[in-house]
């Protein structure tokens, strides 16, 4: 049996006991779900390299090594966060941090995912459609840039975040979908790297700064500016 299938055997029948010890109101639930995020840390990008292997036939190349190390720090830093980075308890009235500066951690991992591996992503792949695989990069470049500036309050991000999703909203996507007619292919590997990390990078920033989602999420913030002017 491959490893990475164990370890998704055991993520799987930990969330089963995550689920039943948190609907039974037992103790232990945060701890179980915290092991398992790192073993989907693990799990995760091997699986994606075991695909690779499987679509290719040869073995996955340092680049896909490296995303997949990437996606782990990812899925690792936002099941700290989800834990309040708080889990060594030293009294009932204090509680450490385990990793106080995770925000500088996350800081270098989005910004390696921005300035390394994205061009190295549009090098490697340099001999399919250049072009339309830097308008596409750039666009994931952008949003990045303007997620991690929101959380630092820097100048400009809502425009880097605009500019961005105009690129790969109005310009990369409509491209990719006509080269895939004009080809008559749909298989284009960077195309699928770059549109995750999008997803999943605004997935987390989504999550975490907890942007509206439903029509009630903006009522319910707009009747406590409300109370908080009365």
């Amino acid at each position: 049996m491959k490893t990475y299938n164990i370890l998704g055997y055991c993520t799987v029948l930990l969330i089963i006991a995550y689920l039943t010890l948190k609907i039974t109101t037992n103790p232990g639930p945060a701890q179980i779900m915290l092991v398992a995020g790192v073993l989907l840390a693990f799990y995760l990008p091997l699986s994606l390299l075991n695909q690779i292997r499987s679509i290719t036939g040869t073995k996955p190349e340092t680049i896909h090594k490296f995303g997949g190390l990437l996606l782990g720090l990812v899925i690792v830093s936002a099941v700290l966060r989800l834990h309040h980075w708080r889990i060594v308890k030293i009294d009932p009235n204090e509680i450490i941090p385990i990793i106080s500066f995770l925000p500088q951690i996350e800081l270098v991992l989005y910004y390696t995912i921005a300035f390394v591996f994205i061009p190295w992503l549009i090098y490697h792949y340099r001999s399919r459609n250049l072009l339309k695989n830097i308008i596409g990069g750039l666009g994931a470049i952008l949003v990045i840039l303007g997620l991690v500036g929101s959380n630092f309050k820097l100048i400009y991000h809502d425009e880097l975040i605009i500019v961005g999703n105009a690129f790969i909203a109005l310009i990369y996507i409509p491209w990719h979908i006509w080269w895939g007619k004009k080809s008559g292919t749909s298989n284009d590997s960077f195309f699928r790297i770059i549109i995750g990390i999008y997803i999943l990078i605004t997935f987390l920033f989504g999550v975490f700064q907890s942007w509206h989602v439903t029509r009630q999420d903006i009522i319910i913030e707009m009747n406590q500016n409300e109370a908080q002017k009365k």
